[in-house]
């Protein structure tokens, strides 16, 4: 596998550079159309910025292994030759890696006989959002290929080079992204009792969120909740007519994540009582 470092090297490097978001992801589809067709595949599109291949074996049941391909919409800051070449966007999540790393089993793959079970390579868009992975499962591909086991990975740094964790059942968590928007009369900030400020009712969610994992998850059970991006307000003295803001749920199993975003509706419902606003909340 030595005769892989250049090339899985000059991959990752290579899509460094071309970070895009969820289903834009035209360049890194291209690219990997590219490379795959330089290898001898016949490559198809998939969910629009995706990818697979398809490789016969002797058997119909197939083996699938997925890459993620999408980047964040985040503005990378290192001085590196390879660093991205899309203002405000950067592979931060290791997807470069993740779809370097499966170009190059292709590539290992084609110095190989024929497989005893098929094989199937999926270069999947929109990991951080909207669910890409849910696309490709809708487009029937596991089904038509007979897909017994799929496998995947991800980078993590904190692991010393070379070496591979796994576990036995779920290893990351499942995750929910949710829309929230708090609704209250916004107005002058010098007269703040013809308004409803609706920053105060946002900062008891937030403050009630936390003991939803403490208070009503088991402690045998991991769970979090993360708000990442808040909006609200035109001005420093200008009450906000409304804030919104966004995040995402991490749970093990359904049925934690069922109770967490029952326990969020229902502490939306409370404040809307307690501070007579309206919460609009999308779960996803």
């Amino acid at each position: 596998m030595n005769f892989l470092l250049n090339e899985v090297t000059k991959y990752r490097r290579d899509l460094h550079q071309i970070p895009e978001v969820g289903f834009k992801e035209f360049k890194t589809q291209k690219y990997i159309m590219n490379t795959l067709k330089n290898m001898g595949y016949s490559p198809n599109t998939i969910c629009e910025t995706g990818v697979y291949v398809y490789i016969p074996g002797i058997k119909k049941e197939c083996i699938a292994f997925r890459a993620d391909i999408d980047a964040l919409a985040i503005q990378e800051e290192n001085n590196c030759t390879f660093s991205s070449k899309h203002s405000g966007f950067m592979h931060a999540c290791g997807h470069d890696g993740h779809t370097a790393a499966l170009l190059a089993f292709a590539k290992y793959l084609t110095t190989k006989a024929e497989q005893n079970y098929s094989i199937l390579l999926i270069f999947q868009p929109a990991e951080e959002g909207p669910g890409g992975a849910k696309f490709i499962c809708e487009t029937g591909i596991l089904e038509k290929f007979h897909v017994k086991e799929i496998y995947s990975f991800h980078l993590f740094p904190d692991l010393e080079e070379g070496t591979i964790s796994t576990k036995a059942g779920p290893f990351f968590a499942q995750a929910t992204e949710f829309d929230c928007k708090v609704i209250g009369k916004g107005g002058h900030g010098g007269m703040p009792q013809k308004t409803n400020d609706p920053l105060i009712p946002f900062t008891k969610i937030i403050d009630s969120y936390q003991s939803i994992i403490s208070r009503n998850l088991s402690p045998f059970n991991a769970g979090v909740i993360t708000v990442g991006k808040i909006s609200g307000g035109t001005a420093r003295n200008i009450i906000s007519n409304s804030i919104d803001f966004y995040g995402t749920i991490r749970a093990y199993s359904q049925e934690d994540t069922e109770l967490i975003i029952k326990r969020m509706k229902e502490i939306h419902n409370g404040i809307e009582i307690a501070f007579d606003i309206k919460v609009i909340d999308e779960f996803r």
